[in-house]
């Protein structure tokens, strides 16, 4: 079905090409699209992240789903301990170290590149 209040399709899509015009209505800031959007894109950085550390593909998804859920920041990646990973729901002990040894890594990277801008 197209068009319509309760099609998933939406209502613009059999008038307009591109799409544009819609897409822009549906990411704007507080429609559903947008903040999913934000989720989605949140939810992939923390994946790389996991991967990265060494972590397997589906606890990869599952702890970065955790850290979107928690508004976990990479600014707040040295806050983070084995009491915080636990109560996050991460209790594999390989994983944490894993993850906090990683975390070091990520945040003196962040931390560099801030200061190159700062100083550039």
């Amino acid at each position: 079905r197209q068009g319509g209040s309760s099609s998933l399709v939406p209502a613009c899509w059999p008038s307009e090409r591109p799409h544009r015009r819609c897409l822009n209505r549906q990411a704007a800031p507080g429609t559903a699209f947008f903040l999913f959007h934000g989720f989605f894109s949140a939810t992939s950085e923390w994946i790389q992240f996991f991967k990265e550390a060494g972590i397997p593909p589906g606890p990869a998804v599952n702890y970065a789903v955790m850290f979107v859920d928690n508004r976990i920041q990479k600014n707040m990646l040295m806050d983070l301990n084995k009491e915080i990973m636990n109560e996050l729901g991460i209790t594999v002990v390989g994983d944490i170290i894993a993850i906090l040894k990683h975390a070091k890594i990520v945040y003196r990277q962040v931390w560099c590149t801030n200061c190159l801008e700062i100083k550039g």
